[in-house]
């Protein structure tokens, strides 16, 4: 147990960045993490950090021992939880990493009902880019569908299939009039999403795609929403993402039977495990719903 544990003293030291706060983490003295990490190495045969004055680094055993260790801290903290927890309400902290715009746009509408079911869980809301989608360091990831992500190591579970659409404003629309046709989108400033690109299409499920023209376009598709929003052109986006703009009037569907693309699918992910705790099981039921 003893070098288990130095285990996982080694997991929290990467994840916290140094020897010092693992031992703050701990509440224990530096010399005492450093030893430890040293007995784990010589129980290993290898070296795992390298270590300077600023900094630690993994070397490449280090990084194939922390991913590995990862997956197994996991299980026995989901095997404690879940026999600690058993026949009581899901609890404890919850970590759930996603795009921000995930979050802010998709997730937080949901999981404000999701708090008043499950009060006692704790909800901690990671920021990640949608390369780094599943998170290692998160209980969920959720994302727009990734192929080629880990099967090994994760579990994917769609949980909502959506496809992009066009929207404007109506005063965009009063001002250049409304496109009836994919061939009138030639002629309207159309904000696309990308940036590096000369050129820019719009791929349709039932239409030809077309090279779109636009005075503005972002890798970020919040300024997106932010232009449309502003009247300054039209937008190709998931209406999930702005579905209170299109309540509250803010934005219209524009040629909705003509212009959608294929079905993407929004994902949860998690890690394999033996023992998936209550608290996982009951936001990914959540989610589904």
């Amino acid at each position: 147990m003893a070098r288990f544990r130095h285990a996982l003293l080694y997991q929290q030291v990467v994840e916290l960045g140094s020897m010092a706060a693992a031992a703050r983490e701990q509440g224990i003295a530096p010399s005492v993490v450093s030893k430890h990490l040293a007995e784990l190495e010589a129980s290993l045969g290898a070296q795992l950090l390298t270590r300077t004055t600023r900094k630690i680094a993994m070397t490449e055993a280090g990084e194939y021992f922390y991913h590995s260790i990862c997956g197994i801290g996991a299980n026995w903290q989901a095997l404690q939880d879940e026999t600690a927890r058993l026949n009581k309400r899901p609890a404890g902290k919850l970590s759930i990493a996603a795009p921000s715009l995930v979050h802010s746009r998709v997730l937080m509408t949901v999981l404000s009902g999701f708090a008043v079911h499950y009060p006692d869980v704790k909800l901690e809301l990671r920021c990640v880019d949608y390369e780094d989608i599943p998170f290692d360091r998160a209980d969920i990831s959720i994302a727009r569908k990734r192929e080629g992500f880990d099967s090994a190591t994760y579990i994917g579970v769609p949980i909502y299939s959506y496809s992009n659409s066009l929207f404007a404003s109506s005063d965009y629309l009063a001002k250049h009039g409304e496109p009836q046709n994919t061939q009138d989108l030639l002629h309207h400033q159309c904000l696309s999403y990308g940036v590096g690109k000369s050129r820019r299409y719009w791929h349709f499920s039932q239409a030809d795609s077309i090279l779109v023209n636009g005075h503005l376009s972002s890798n970020d598709t919040e300024v997106l929403i932010r232009a449309a929003l502003q009247h300054q052109g039209i937008v190709y986006i998931p209406r999930l993402l702005v579905s209170d703009e299109i309540e509250r009037g803010l934005l219209k569907p524009i040629l909705v039977n003509q212009c959608q693309s294929e079905p993407f699918e929004l994902m949860a992910y998690y890690r394999k495990q033996a023992y998936l705790p209550q608290k996982t099981r009951v936001l990914i039921d959540y989610l589904i719903k």
